[in-house]
């Protein structure tokens, strides 16, 4: 049987131990997908899960039109999620709306990432901001904003763990 969720596949054959290599169409049932450099040894499930750097990038988009953390917390690890229902114990709603329109108004529009490193079930990307406008400090002519995200990865999707943005602003040198 196969299933689909919108964000991952999964394919299961138990009782075929047939070996589907190469570039192909792929049949399941009615459906066929079209699987180039698809190899599969009948043995395990197939799953094409999001890279950090997609999962990232998508909660990024959901966290700029989100109306609510609670919107965004199935896509957070479960000790930070833990975390956020626990503040949202100990402070009133408005606290919390406030809170979450604030870290939306300060969250760069646009995002890039430059550098994604992986160790086992640990990601941390390197992600910067171009154009952003800080809110708070203005626009300045010359100012660099870089950040680090931590994805760790857990029953086999990358979750966010920690998002981290700085500001440089000042005699920052153009790239040549």
């Amino acid at each position: 049987m196969g299933s689909f969720n919108g964000e991952r596949i999964v394919i299961s054959f138990k009782n075929l131990a047939a070996k589907i290599c190469g570039s192909s169409l792929l049949t399941i049932g009615i459906a066929s997908v079209n699987c180039p450099a698809f190899c599969w040894d009948g043995a395990s499930d197939i799953s094409l899960t999001p890279s950090p750097t997609e999962t990232y990038l998508e909660f990024h988009e959901k966290m700029l039109s989100a109306s609510s953390v609670d919107q965004l917390s199935p896509m957070f690890t479960k000790s930070r999620a833990d975390q956020i229902e626990t503040d949202k114990e100990k402070m009133p709603p408005a606290q919390i709306k406030t809170m979450f329109n604030f870290m939306q108004e300060l969250a760069p529009r646009k995002v890039h990432v430059l550098a994604e490193q992986t160790d086992g079930d640990i990601c941390m990307l390197a992600v910067e901001a171009p154009e952003y406008k800080d809110p708070i400090l203005g626009t300045q002519s010359k100012s660099v904003t870089k950040g680090t995200i931590k994805l760790i990865r857990q029953e086999g999707l990358w979750k966010i763990e920690k998002e981290q943005w700085n500001t440089t602003v000042g005699n920052v040198s153009e790239p040549q």
